[in-house]
């Protein structure tokens, strides 16, 4: 399979996210339960893979974020302001029919260039990855 056979967009109220499985429980409950909330209220953007009967298959999360430059170490902090914008990568997977099939880096790689096309948008100095406990590979 190849990554064409997927259509990516924001999530919305109609993709059907009951099949989506992960493997990881607490990442599958916080996407049922949450992920629409979060876009609603603003806190995020979820995108996804979907098949062409809307079943979600992979996702991935992008927030606005700031760091603190006190928080680097004084190398990379010389010549920073004391905040620096940022894009938060928080949340992202793959369903379990996906995994160890080379689509996580495909995934990624796609977070990456959505992080990037916001930040032609919005001046963001970083790209943040949160550091996923469960397997995007």
């Amino acid at each position: 399979m190849t990554q064409r056979q997927y259509v990516r967009e924001k999530l919305a109220p109609h993709h059907d996210l009951r099949n989506f499985k992960s493997g990881q429980e607490e990442l599958d409950l916080w996407f049922f339960e949450s992920t629409l909330k979060t876009g609603d209220r603003d806190y995020g953007r979820t995108y996804i893979w979907y098949d062409g009967a809307n079943q979600v298959l992979a996702f991935f999360t992008l927030s606005a974020y700031v760091i603190n430059s006190k928080e680097l170490p004084p190398k990379q902090a010389r010549g920073q302001q004391r905040i620096i914008p940022a894009i938060l990568l928080g949340k992202f997977a793959l369903d379990q029919s996906l995994q160890r099939k080379g689509f996580g880096e495909v995934l990624l790689a796609d977070a990456v260039r959505e992080a990037v096309k916001a930040s032609e948008i919005s001046s963001v100095n970083e790209i943040i990855f949160a550091n996923p406990p469960y397997p995007v590979t």
